[in-house]
């Protein structure tokens, strides 16, 4: 597999760090080992988190690696959330953002025992595991379908998984979803049978922008808003406002080969996040960096310049609210000033006080 290009600390547009003492949560990034599409160590993560802005705690989100390669096959996925753990204990060694916490993959489609599944992901990472996430993306209109990905409808009425999506709430655990635009009345039905557990939108609700929906922006953006508006209205539901580095958005920065500046992500994001903190308001909001992913687009400090200056207009708490305390609450992640203790790492390193 080639590895694809990233833009990073050295080769991002912004030289300059805005507001830089702003206390930063990153509630959305991913690992990934060498032979990963976008390789990104703990090392890499940490030195994106230590480029210029405050970033002090972050949520490692499932990607699909170090699954377990024998055993049944609904536990393999434990393998990633044993080697999740493992970062978080290096990401203490140094300077840098704590990797506090994980979400798991939550499959739905997968005829279980979810509560077995979800007791062995919380064993495997000893207190980190902050909620999970399910993977239910479809177009109900096949304008857009991935190359080389199937997709299921009826995910997210599956009476085993709306139970298991029930047992996550009664254990304080989130529901991280992604999906694409066209299914927010679907995911606003679904929100709405299981509003005890905290629902959380990821990536601007997966707004797409390319394939058959290239061209027909106003109509994606009045479908978008209208889903929206829907799922604002569900006090369990979260909005991640982030994503936007992605190929599927439809903007030009993958493809400019150069890395976008934060005002270029202002002025074609800016409009669309707004309404998004509008609708949900800032307690239910916050920003994502979504790496390595998005730094395909962009680097790790542009990113959070953009999203500082897209909560400008803000109160000091708002901001607060967008760039940190949102995700603090929504996955508990250690709000006092002794995080839980983090086991060894699998290879037995042992961070240096």
């Amino acid at each position: 597999m080639q590895a694809v290009k990233r833009y990073t600390s050295e080769t991002e547009a912004d030289d300059y760090v805005v507001d830089p003492d702003v206390p930063i949560t990153d509630p959305h990034h991913h690992i990934w080992q060498d032979d990963g599409l976008i390789p990104y160590s703990v090392d890499d993560f940490l030195a994106d988190g230590t480029s210029g802005h405050r970033v002090e705690r972050s949520v490692f989100v499932e990607c699909d690696q170090g699954y377990r390669t024998d055993g049944p096959e609904d536990l393999r996925p434990v393998g990633e959330t044993e080697l999740a753990r493992g970062y978080a204990r290096d990401s203490r060694v140094g300077p840098g953002p704590d990797i506090v916490g994980i979400l798991p993959v939550l499959n739905a489609r997968l005829e279980t025992d979810h509560l077995r599944v979800i007791e062995a992901h919380e064993q495997a990472g000893a207190g980190l595991v902050r909620g999970f996430r399910a993977r239910v993306g479809y177009d109900p209109a096949r304008q857009y379908v991935p190359k080389g990905h199937e997709q299921w409808p009826g995910q997210l009425q599956i009476p085993n998984f709306l139970e298991a999506v029930r047992i996550l709430g009664r254990r304080n655990l989130a529901l991280d979803l992604i999906f694409y635009h066209p299914q927010l009345p679907e995911v606003a039905e679904f929100a709405r049978q299981v509003p005890d557990t905290t629902i959380v939108l990821n990536h601007l609700a997966f707004p797409i922008g390319i394939g058959g929906y290239a061209g027909r922006e106003a109509e994606v953006e009045a479908d978008l808003r209208r889903g929206i508006d829907l799922c604002a209205a569900l006090p369990n539901v979260r909005m991640k406002l982030g994503g936007f580095g992605m190929a599927l958005f439809g903007y030009p920065w993958p493809d400019n080969g150069r890395p976008a500046n934060s005002d270029e992500i202002v002025d074609l994001v800016g409009s669309r996040v707004a309404f998004m903190i509008d609708a949900f308001g800032p307690d239910r909001c916050m920003f994502e960096s979504n790496f390595p992913v998005d730094a395909l687009s962009f680097g790790y400090r542009t990113f959070w310049n953009a999203a500082k200056k897209m909560v400008a207009p803000y109160s000091a708490e708002e901001r607060d609210l967008m760039l940190r305390l949102t995700a603090e609450r929504t996955y508990g992640l250690g709000l006092d000033d002794d995080p839980r203790p983090i086991p060894p790492s699998r290879d037995g390193r042992t961070p240096t006080p």
